[in-house]
């Protein structure tokens, strides 16, 4: 089903290319800047049907773009390539002038790349919101756009990059319009995986950060931390309350770090009688920083999860990630979250250049101490494998060890398709010898099944099996057990070929056959 109903005429379209679960507010802001501008703009995306359909998705492009179109925008990561450019190809035969303009993360990083596809006329690097205003303005006025910054495109001579854009100042935008958004009350009323189901805006505090951890995308754009003002976020969190939504996601990853900003945002609020629930990202130095009291009073305005990023529970590992943390802090901070009762997710990295199985041990163990120290408020305690991103400090490590990202976005497209929409996994990865990256694929990923079998849920009791003598153990415990045998290159039971057999069954035909293996029952 695609709520985006309307066919009213917009000089510019915006299109988030996948389904879209929360709203765009990247897209949204940008059209906001050009009704501002005086320009009519929208943001659409396709629902799951045109997804899988290529005759729906046709349908549906053609029911928003028309050959009066100026041009058409597509807010591309990686994982979208492939549904991006099936669309430009439609907007193509609908009239070949329109232009297709391609912002958003993996332009970013592959402008030139982006650009020389032939179905994409702009890649756009950096922010988007005063690039869109006056690549809206030349286009009117036929006029040539090497003097708008921060484009990259084509010309009979080749590829032209303009001179980059300064970040924008968040401070001088206009509230974010979420009306631009077609089908946003289909969005509002959307069930959402999260604690408290769904009704669940997204909101922008700010962009950038002051870290720069080994493997970030922040730190390959090198992009100071900028925040909007309190009276910004209070006026964003108003209008998303007006269209329906009652919890909000707020997307960047700081919004902690201006403590003082936090406080006066929940003031605000309060003065108004703004109610919601709501979940941030807190990094693990700024967490330190917040007392439990002042953490409840954030929860008695609705804070219900955070999301917080551990990355490894080797030390040796996350000096190699310039982390300025320890296993230890995570797990101090996994006791107090259990406390307090906040939702919180744990992220963790693996597969990265230089890391040994024993780190990938150490990240293992951490995470079953984090299970046992929150077994009721940590979730998505799931290791994401390493994503090489252009201009970080371990990109290039991994090009020396021998990592090739694909050359053309048809590349990329044909990546993205066999992976099923995850553009990077062990075998991508020529540093893993063949044993470790079996141990990630079949033994890691099986204990993430495990480990989010209560993800997102009221707090529930510990799965407990009974050993032979009628011990009770905790059947996470055997897991990490396991695991951790293997990963520390030890093994007292080789539980490979069950462990890969059973990859694609459910968590409890998982548990249940490797502990029948142990001789152990459920309770």
């Amino acid at each position: 089903m695609n709520p985006c109903k309307s066919t009213d005429p917009a000089q510019v379209i915006l299109v988030w290319p996948a389904e879209m679960t929360l709203p765009a507010v990247s897209l949204l802001t940008i059209a906001t800047e050009l009704k501002h501008a005086g320009y009519t703009a929208k943001v659409i995306y396709p629902g799951d049907e045109e997804c899988s359909n290529p005759d729906a998705l046709e349908r549906f492009i053609r029911r928003h773009v028309s050959s009066s179109t100026l041009w058409v925008g597509f807010s591309v990561m990686t994982v979208f390539i492939a549904l991006a450019l099936d669309m430009c190809r439609i907007v193509r035969s609908i009239n070949p002038d329109i232009k297709t303009v391609w912002g958003g993360y993996h332009p970013m990083l592959f402008p030139e790349q982006t650009a020389e596809h032939p179905l994409v006329d702009f890649s756009v690097v950096g922010d988007g919101e005063y690039t869109a205003v006056e690549l809206t303005e030349r286009l009117l006025a036929h006029r040539p756009m090497d003097e708008v910054e921060g484009l990259v495109f084509k010309t009979e001579t080749g590829i032209v990059r303009t001179p980059p854009r300064e970040y924008t100042d968040l401070r001088e935008l206009h509230p974010i319009d979420y009306s631009l958004l077609e089908g946003i009350k289909y969005l509002a009323d959307k069930p959402n995986g999260r604690p408290w189901g769904g009704n669940v805006g997204t909101l922008h505090s700010g962009s950038g950060c002051p870290y720069r951890c080994a493997f970030c995308i922040n730190s390959a754009l090198k992009r100071p931390w900028t925040g909007k003002t309190a009276e910004q976020l209070t006026e964003d969190t108003a209008s998303l309350l007006r269209h329906g939504f009652k919890n909000i996601v707020l997307v960047d990853e700081l919004f902690f770090a201006d403590k003082k900003r936090a406080f006066k945002f929940m003031k605000l609020c309060d003065h108004r009688g703004l109610k919601f629930g709501w979940e941030a990202c807190m990094s693990m130095h700024t967490i330190k920083k917040y007392c439990d009291e002042e953490l409840l009073y954030f929860m008695e305005h609705g804070l219900m999860a955070l999301g917080v990023g551990a990355e490894s529970g080797s030390e040796a590992q996350l000096k190699r990630l310039n982390k300025a943390i320890t296993p230890q802090e995570t797990l101090v901070a996994a006791e107090r979250i259990e406390k307090l009762g906040i939702f919180c997710q744990f992220a963790t990295i693996i597969g990265t250049p230089n890391e040994s199985r024993s780190d990938m041990a150490a990240t293992l163990r951490m995470l079953n101490g984090i299970k046992s120290r929150s077994p009721r408020y940590s979730f998505y305690l799931l290791p994401q494998i390493y994503r090489p991103y252009p201009g970080s400090e371990l990109y290039n490590q991994a090009i020396q060890l021998g990592y090739r990202p694909p050359e053309t976005l048809e590349n990329w497209a044909n990546l993205i398709k066999s992976k099923k929409q995850l553009f990077t996994g062990v075998d991508d990865l020529p540093w893993l010898d063949s044993g470790t990256k079996n141990l990630i694929n079949d033994v890691l990923m099986c204990v993430s099944i495990y480990l989010q079998k209560n993800s997102y849920t009221a707090p529930q009791r510990e799965h407990v099996a009974a050993l032979p003598d009628g011990t009770q153990v905790p059947v996470g415990k055997i897991f990490y057990d396991i695991v951790e045998e293997r990963f520390d290159s030890n093994p007292r039971y080789d539980l490979i070929e069950q462990l890969s057999q059973s990859i694609a069954l459910t968590v409890k035909n998982v548990v249940s056959g490797l502990l029948k293996q142990h001789q152990v029952r459920f309770n």
